[in-house]
């Protein structure tokens, strides 16, 4: 014996007149994102200050490879090494992951949802054992009229699109990381082969000094001066070599692996472009992963919105069960089929103020969104400000360093002539050769000072894909 139960609620009638009354809300939330409500990059992001209206140009810095524009196999290895074990791409990659299975999780929330869940009784009663059993199949469909399904999906796609961002971001702060500490590196090994050459000119000179002393031409006090500076020079080593090992030690943390020497080039091979071109805002500072994320942010913050409104209008689920169940009270068999469908409308009348409340804060959210990105562009158009401004002042002062470190050879090549003819004394000889060591150790850090701006504006322009 099989028996078929088939129930169609009246409510469905109900809800095909809610549906006919609602267009107006309905073409509402069916609105897609658009620019419009995302905040308009001004063209004097950058500033209006001089120096950067004559270095604006159509194509951006940000649009070469990094590889193309450092041009150093020894950094091209470690920058290589730190995107694939760095620990924090790592957990970019693993939040990745997650936004796309939560997507895949909105999607299919388009699908019916399908349980089994069977049960049974036994009931003893006066001497008689009733068994009771059903098998149903439950399937519930929930009909996405007003979106509400599609713009959860939407806000999703946006959050994955988001984390793609921030990977990104991650990247180019470790190809900048990698870059300023190997050109730090490069500096310092620069400066050690100065500091040791001092060091040899100025055992010489105390040698010489203790000779004229014992010669009775020189004093005690010209021997101790000289000797403090050589030992001052020692120690000035012994920093280099230890800030040497402090910067190999971060390239290895970055890079995910256990200290070791890190193999570099010589410094003085980096040849920046011979023009820097900072590019339009509007078209370059959208480039920066973190003004797409702010721009997703918003998006993410419409859709839902969106959702937010869509959960203040009834929602229509479709459901319904197939199964067996035993035919009589005292026995298990014979079964009968059972099916039933049915449809369901949930209009939302009172929910202590959850809907409103969680509508108000959706809008709330979007305007934190907006003004967010409206800061970001400010942000970035500053980074490019003073990237710009450092990389062209190192660039003018590296001019001037150079022609003083070069005087300043000539004068202690001179000093040292007139003292050996007797007509300048030891005073005069330290502080030429003092003043030398500090134009040489200038000149390096200012070179690494234009690296350094280099990288940064590159970073700032959007660069280090």
């Amino acid at each position: 014996m099989k028996r078929k139960i088939f129930d169609i609620p009246s409510m469905m009638v109900f809800a095909s007149l809610m549906l006919l009354t609602s267009c107006a809300g309905l073409k509402e939330l069916n609105k897609e994102y658009t620019d419009v409500v995302q905040p308009q990059i001004d063209a004097d992001t950058y500033g209006n200050t001089a120096v950067i209206q004559q270095a604006s140009k159509t194509s951006s810095l940000g649009d070469l490879s990094w590889r193309t524009l450092f041009n150093d196999h020894y950094l091209e290895a470690l920058v290589d090494s730190a995107l694939a074990h760095n620990l924090d791409m790592e957990v970019c990659r693993k939040r990745i992951q997650e936004a796309e299975i939560s997507l895949d999780v909105a999607k299919k929330a388009f699908l019916p949802s399908v349980s089994l869940s069977p049960n049974g009784s036994i009931t003893h009663i006066d001497g008689t054992t009733m068994k009771l059993y059903d098998v149903p199949l439950n399937i519930d469909w929930q009909v996405d009229i007003f979106g509400s399904l599609r713009n959860a999906k939407k806000s999703q796609r946006v959050l994955l699109e988001r984390s793609q961002d921030i990977m990104q971001a991650v990247q180019c702060q470790l190809v900048a990381n990698i870059s300023s500490l190997y050109y730090q590196l490069l500096m310092l090994d620069r400066s050690r082969q100065i500091l040791l050459k001092t060091e040899e000119v100025w055992k010489e000179s105390v040698e010489t000094q203790k000779a004229l002393m014992q010669a009775g031409m020189s004093s005690r006090a010209a021997v101790d001066r000289l000797t403090a500076s050589y030992y001052s020079i020692k120690a000035q080593i012994l920093d280099n070599e230890t800030q040497i090992l402090t910067i190999e030690n971060v390239i290895c943390r970055l890079m995910g692996e256990a200290p070791h020497k890190i193999a570099r080039g010589v410094f003085g091979n980096f040849t920046p472009p011979a023009e820097v071109g900072i590019g339009i805002p509007l078209e370059v500072l959208q480039n920066r992963p973190d003004v797409r994320s702010a721009q997703k942010a918003i998006e993410a913050a419409f859709y839902n919105r969106q959702v937010a409104r869509a959960d203040m209008y009834p929602k229509l689920t479709l459901g319904g069960s197939v199964g067996w169940m035993n035919g009589t009270l005292g026995e298990i068999n014979p079964a009968q089929i059972m099916l039933n469908a049915l449809a369901s409308l949930t209009a939302p009348l009172f929910a202590q103020g959850k809907l409103s409340g969680n509508l108000k804060m959706s809008e709330i959210e979007m305007e934190i969104a907006q003004k967010q990105f409206v800061q970001t562009v400010l942000d970035a158009g500053n980074d490019v400000n003073t990237a710009l401004i450092e990389f062209q002042a190192a660039d003018r002062k590296g001019e001037y360093l150079k022609k003083e470190t070069e005087s300043l050879a000539q004068a202690y090549d001179a000093t040292c002539e007139l003292m050996n003819r007797g007509r300048a004394n030891y005073l005069e000889v330290l502080t030429a050769q003092e003043s030398l060591l500090t134009a040489q150790l200038a000149e390096v850090v200012n070179a690494y000072n234009k690296a350094s701006g280099l990288i940064n504006l590159y970073i700032a322009l959007g660069g280090g894909r």
